[in-house]
C-alpha cells in the first residue's frame, strides 16, 4: 500500500501471466474498507485493462517505469 497526501494506493503481484476472478479477491475486500483507494494488480501478462474498478498492469514495466516524483500509474 502507498499512502501519502496525494495518493492512497494497494498494490498486489500475483506471478500468473493470467488474471482469474479469484486474483482480484483480496482487493476487492481491501476496497470495502477503503472505497477512496485506487486498486493495481500487476502481473506478468502483457495487457493493461481494467478489470472493474481494479486496474491491471504488466509488473515488468510498472516497476521499469518507476520513477522518483512521478505518477506510480503513468505505465
Amino acid at each position: 500500500m502507498f499512502y501519502g497526501p496525494d495518493i492512497f494506493l494497494a498494490v498486489e503481484g500475483k506471478h500468473a501471466r493470467t488474471i482469474r476472478p479469484q486474483d482480484l479477491r483480496v482487493l476487492k475486500s481491501f476496497s470495502e474498507d477503503y472505497p477512496e483507494c485506487q486498486l493495481v494488480l500487476l502481473y506478468r501478462g502483457t495487457e493493461s485493462l481494467k478489470k472493474g474498478d481494479i486496474l491491471c498492469l504488466p509488473c515488468e514495466p510498472f516497476l521499469q517505469n518507476l520513477t522518483p516524483g512521478r505518477s506510480m500509474l503513468n505505465t
